[in-house]
């Protein structure tokens, strides 16, 4: 592995030295930032010691005019877009080494696309920025939907307070609109008014809520449920930083046939989403339920909890509604919330 250090005034800079030297498949491994010189350090490396190809020309070099006029045009637009994507980022709280790892993404792209995002420097959120951004969200994250048909089985786990078990109730009353067969079982039996708050949904929805008091009782339930049904399931909050907790966690997850979702409300500090999705580091974890959308202006949170675990983002909770407010996070809509929400506060 070849390891070199760069040092510029932002991370579009940074970046492009880094491309120039390392080559595409270059990675960052740490940065500091020096608050007196306003300068920023960055350690790249490279797995290949032998071979570093030069990165693609912006443009291609037949269309360059005399004296290289056109291709120093496209680097100037190419850097304001950088530029305003930074900014972007950084107005979420988007960490510095993912905010890098993006803008790098982001220069691989088809610029002529991506030039629209400059607008936001006079707060314009345009279509063609959204499609600009659901391009980059599309190659830096993964996005995977849940399906509420039948047959599904998904576990909603996460923090205390995060939205559970309303998120529950949603999709359990998407479900219903759809004529599902459904199922609903809760094992946050302890907390007061745990039970009591989705007893509620389901009444209205005229299904018997089933209380699981073990993880061996829950997997008796989900063994009752019929296969051509939907069973959504509420789990208590489990603390990411108590081992008794993430014991009990990992002892649910191991114990049914059911996907645990992690779900986290936007607006969380980044570094701190991020560690709560490393903690729930169980195998089976592999999708990201964002609650509290409407509530929120800043999605850095949301974005690092997916890149520290690779999650795949699953859907969003819009509203405290219960009917019609769980939608699928796709690229374009998270693109449409990190764009309007910063477009508001202007």
């Amino acid at each position: 592995m070849k390891l070199r250090t760069f040092t510029a005034s932002d991370m579009p800079g940074i970046m492009a030295q880094v491309r120039a030297a390392l080559g595409e498949d270059a990675v960052i491994l740490s940065q500091t930032a020096d608050r007196a010189t306003r300068q920023i350090t960055v350690t790249a490396a490279v797995e290949d010691e032998d071979d570093f190809p030069a990165p693609p020309p912006l443009i291609p070099v037949s269309s360059t005019k005399t004296g290289g006029g056109e291709l120093l045009a496209s680097n100037a637009q190419e850097r304001a877009w950088l530029d305003e994507l930074s900014f972007l980022l950084r107005y979420h709280g988007v960490p510095e080494a993912l905010a890098g790892r993006m803008t790098y993404k982001a220069q691989g792209l088809e610029l002529d696309k991506l030039f629209a995002l400059e607008k936001l420097a006079a707060g314009e959120a345009s279509p063609l920025a959204a499609k600009a951004l659901t391009r980059l969200l599309s190659a830096a994250f993964r996005f995977q939907p849940l399906a509420l048909g039948a047959g599904g089985r998904i576990m909603l786990v996460g923090p205390p307070g995060v939205g559970k078990t309303l998120a529950v109730a949603k999709l359990a009353a998407q479900a219903a609109i759809d004529r599902v067969p459904l199922a609903v079982i809760t094992t946050d039996n302890k907390r007061a008014g745990g039970v009591e708050q989705l007893s509620a949904f389901t009444d209205i929805l005229k299904l018997q809520l089933q209380v699981a008091e073990s993880p061996a009782q829950l997997a008796a339930y989900l063994r009752d449920v019929p296969t051509d049904a939907l069973a959504l399931i509420d789990t208590a909050g489990c603390n990411p930083y108590e081992k008794q907790d993430m014991q009990a966690f990992a002892a649910l997850a191991a114990a049914v046939n059911a996907e645990p979702v992690l779900t986290l409300p936007a607006g969380m500090d980044p570094y701190e989403a991020a560690d709560i999705a490393r903690a729930f580091h169980h195998p089976s974890v592999r999708r990201l339920l964002v609650t509290r959308a409407d509530a929120a202006r800043r999605f850095g949170g949301v974005l690092a909890a997916a890149d520290a675990r690779n999650l795949a983002f699953a859907a969003t909770s819009m509203s405290a509604r219960v009917v019609g407010e769980v939608a699928p996070l796709e690229p374009a809509r998270l693109a449409r919330m990190l764009l309007e929400s910063h477009s508001q506060t202007r």
